[in-house]
């Protein structure tokens, strides 16, 4: 079975940059995709993580810090710098933005509506 036939969100381009927040330190990164249930960023120069620790991701949507996404997130793989991060905690406003980009790039609302149905469930 491949990943995206294992996948259970839809995920969408979004290449930004934005902070990942490793033991209170916070390191520069690129986000290469997002779905409502995580993200896959790049981050150059980083030493192996540990998977049991706990990161944040704060994303900048705009030069308003209202607009912003923030997710608590666990790693579930590492390939060199690449991350892929699966969302733990994410808060009322975040998931708001989080939604209406993912809608934006899926252009189908029933696709997103599936990925909140998988959300309550996972």
């Amino acid at each position: 079975m491949s990943d995206q036939e294992r996948r259970h969100f839809n995920r969408v381009q979004f290449e930004a940059e934005a902070v990942f927040i490793i033991n209170e330190e916070p390191v520069e990164c690129q986000v290469i995709d997002l779905s409502l249930h995580g993200a896959l960023v790049k981050i150059n120069h980083l030493d192996p993580l540990d998977k049991e620790s706990d990161f944040e991701l704060r994303i900048p949507l705009s030069d308003d810090p209202s607009a912003l996404i923030s997710m608590n997130l666990k790693l579930t793989h590492q390939d060199g710098g690449s991350l892929g991060l699966e969302c733990r905690h994410i808060d009322l406003d975040s998931i708001t933005h989080l939604r209406r980009l993912v809608e934006l790039n899926l252009g189908d609302s029933q696709l997103l509506e599936r990925d909140f149905e998988s959300l309550s469930h996972s």
